[in-house]
């Protein structure tokens, strides 16, 4: 530190030794646990550091774990700094409070108010005195510092930089010293967290490498940015999430959805790919950065700028700016969904699909919460209703149409056997066409009432086969092809149902190729199989039917 650095330094550490006097004292016993323990999870400290690495722009960070300690590395590129004492409160106000000003008091950072979101997602404040739980004395070395903290609140000058230490880099060092905690446990507690962080880089703007190593164990979760395309004033980024160990690695994959928010910060939306490329469900809390504990009932993840609680757990539920953010990013789920189905088309593969419903938040009665308790996420219940239910992004055989356009099978063998422009032609609507046409309405009203309700809610028109047979006509049949009337003709067959609705209607060919019924309006036969002695003036079965065994057998059924 030069010598403005130094007697800054040395003001401040005469000052702290003032608060921690105060600290010290009887009737402050309680107010340092009650700081410390604001952090229900384990080894909460981990995301402070890495909240702070990137905020000071480092694109990778490293744990070292040793038994009496835990050594943090990052190659941020801002540093740290110090401000006079006696202007904390303005420089606080106007966001230029120095960095060991902030490490070393609680509460006092050039974080916004919860009313003014951030403008760092870390920035020192209360959450660096997690690291308290494991260490007396935490330790910093960069290209201008080098001090350790006592007390809680003391900075002491250390005159020797951390060895090893490369030029550009910050190095935290944490002595397992803490009274009430001993080494054994501290290191199982940090080593059980290090190894299983979620996603740890995948929403941090600038990191993207973190490596854990701890005795001959060695873990690097990355991300990597496979391909990055632009809608707009979103940005759609396929990641490629890595969690590599000594002798497994773990990948995912997802298409990221963001849209820049207040002060810089944008937010985000993810759905996660199969090994093949398409959709999957993925049921995480939300994100804030880092993963929270709060539960969103969705199928995929989501992450903002939240303003949690004080030990990141939850989200504040009564916050404008919290009911603002699910509100956007509600928004941006249902926008994605369009954006989906684009690049679906682009890369050659179908990501809006018939599976697709896997992944929506179809159960209203999920997001029906106390919102005086829990934030609501029934936003993205009707924002993605509202999408389905407007733009052309129901998945149909061939591409995809709206729910004005939509039809749904009783069962999915009708849409085999009537296709989209069969159905179009009987119910003289030109654009209709099958949604779905793997999924039959029957069959999901039984496995699945809430998909089913959900379907339904979207698109009312359904079609059963009594439908369909009831709009065959004379028109209809002689339009069609030699096969697929054969297909049609042993299909009616199956069922005595089938056979008993189509007897008096216009639908199969005689002889000269006429679609005709097999019986009159008085149920009298006036059609029928030919053989060697015809005679009369009677209509049959066009003959080239009749070289199918299937349908020879089934013709006694009707004529």
């Amino acid at each position: 530190m030069n010598e403005q650095e130094r007697i800054l330094f040395n003001e401040l550490r005469k000052d702290r030794i003032e608060s921690a006097d105060v600290l010290d004292k009887q009737s402050m016993a309680g107010v340092k646990k009650s700081v410390v323990e604001k952090y229900s999870d384990q080894a909460h400290f981990v995301y402070e550091l890495l909240q702070n690495a990137d905020d000071a722009g480092a694109t990778y960070a490293k744990f070292t774990l040793y038994p009496d300690k835990i050594v943090f590395v990052h190659n941020g590129s801002r540093h740290f700094s110090i401000t006079d004492y006696r202007t904390e409160a303005d420089d606080a106000q106007n966001h230029c409070l120095g960095d060991i000003n902030a490490i070393t008091s609680v509460g006092n950072s050039s974080k916004r108010s919860d009313d003014d979101v951030g403008k760092t997602i870390g920035k020192f404040g209360i959450g660096f005195k997690s690291v308290f739980q494991y260490t007396s004395t935490p330790e910093i070395y960069d290209d201008n510092f080098f001090f350790r903290i006592e007390r809680f609140f003391v900075p002491c000058e250390i005159l020797i930089d951390y060895d090893g230490r490369h030029p550009g880099e910050t190095v935290f060092v944490l002595p397992f010293n803490h009274e009430q905690m001993p080494q054994n446990e501290a290191y199982k507690e940090i080593r059980e967290t290090l190894k299983d962080l979620k996603y740890p880089v995948l929403f941090m703007p600038h990191l993207s490498k973190i490596y854990f190593e701890c005795d001959n164990e060695r873990i690097e979760y990355s991300k990597e940015i496979e391909d990055k395309l632009y809608f707009g004033d979103v940005t759609a980024e396929l990641v490629c999430q890595s969690n590599k160990g000594n002798d497994t690695e773990v990948v995912d994959r997802l298409w990221l959805f963001s849209r820049d928010a207040l002060e810089g910060y944008s937010y985000s939306v993810g759905f996660f790919l199969t090994e093949d490329g398409h959709l999957k469900p993925v049921k995480e809390p939300a994100f804030c950065f880092f993963l929270t504990m709060e539960s969103t009932e969705l199928n995929f993840v989501i992450q903002a700028p939240f303003l949690l609680t004080d030990n990141r757990a939850n989200i504040f539920a009564n916050k404008a700016h919290n009911k603002k953010l699910v509100e956007l990013l509600a928004q941006l789920a249902a926008d994605s969904l369009i954006y989906l189905k684009k690049i679906g088309i682009s890369k050659g593969v179908n990501l809006i699909d018939d599976k697709f419903f896997a992944i929506l938040p179809y159960d209203e009665s999920l997001y029906k919460v106390d919102e005086k308790k829990k934030i609501s996420f029934e936003p993205f219940y009707l924002k993605i209703k509202d999408c389905l239910s407007r733009e052309d992004i129901l998945p149909t055989s061939d591409g995809f149409c709206c729910a004005d356009d939509a039809c749904w099978a009783s069962v999915s063998r009708l849409t085999e056997l009537f296709t989209s422009s069969h159905i179009s032609v009987l119910f003289n609507h030109p654009n209709l066409k099958w949604v779905f046409p793997s999924l039959g309405r029957d069959e999901y009203q039984k496995s699945n009432r809430k998909v089913a309700k959900y379907i339904n809610s979207i698109v009312p028109l359904w079609l059963d086969e009594s439908k369909i047979i009831k709009k065959i006509d004379e028109n209809f049949i002689d339009r069609q092809s030699f096969e697929w009337l054969s297909s049609l003709y042993k299909w009616l067959g199956e069922t005595d149902s089938r056979i008993k609705q189509v007897k008096k209607k216009p639908i199969f060919l005689n002889q000269e190729k006429k679609a005709i019924a097999a019986y009159d309006a008085n149920g009298k036969n006036i059609l029928f199989i030919a053989d060697e002695n015809n005679a009369g003036n009677y209509d049959y079965v066009f003959q080239d039917f009749l070289e199918d065994p299937e349908i020879r057998g089934r013709c006694p059924k009707v004529s």
